[in-house]
């Protein structure tokens, strides 16, 4: 029975993938979220509970499980830089530290770089080229670093662990 840990668990995407989860009775399925009352009713898997800006609470997260589907993020639409990076990025680029050192056999990153359209010359984003910074949108340039992040760590540990998961592919 494989473990699948879903962050975000409460937010828009990671109730919809918890949603699609609970049905599925080989996997162990495990929420973790910040407000345990938001998760779906009856949720009935195990609750992590925590922030994944505390580095204590993500490296715990990641023990004894198998998937890691990552839906937590904090997002605005301008003049939040900073903001994105220290309760976004930063506790994205952890958690994938932590799920390498605890053997996570898989990583779900839902992306949103390769539906946001063709390059600028028409040519197609490819999932395993480096993403460049649109610089439009302080929140896709965040997704661009994450990205980037797992393609060169995937690279130094030659391994297919992360996956990135487009919802419009």
């Amino acid at each position: 029975m494989e473990t699948v840990l879903v962050t975000g668990a409460t937010g828009f995407l990671g109730s919809h993938v918890l949603e699609a989860l609970i049905p599925n009775k080989k996997i162990k399925l495990i929420a973790a979220c910040r407000n345990p009352e938001k998760l779906l009713p009856g949720f009935q898997g195990e609750i992590r509970q925590g922030d994944l800006t505390d580095d204590i609470y993500v490296e715990q997260l990641t023990k004894g499980v198998d998937v890691i589907c990552h839906t937590a993020a904090w997002t605005s639409l301008w003049a939040h830089r900073k903001q994105e990076q220290r309760l976004y990025r930063e506790p994205t680029k952890a958690l994938i530290d932590s799920a390498i050192d605890s053997d996570v056999k898989k990583f779900i990153f839902d992306s949103s770089v390769v539906v946001a359209g063709p390059k600028r010359d028409g040519s197609a984003h490819h999932d395993h080229e480096p993403a460049k910074h649109p610089n439009f949108w302080p929140h896709m340039d965040i997704v661009v670093d994450i990205e980037n992040y797992m393609l060169k760590i995937g690279t130094w540990n030659n391994n297919d662990l992360f996956t990135l998961w487009a919802l419009c592919r």
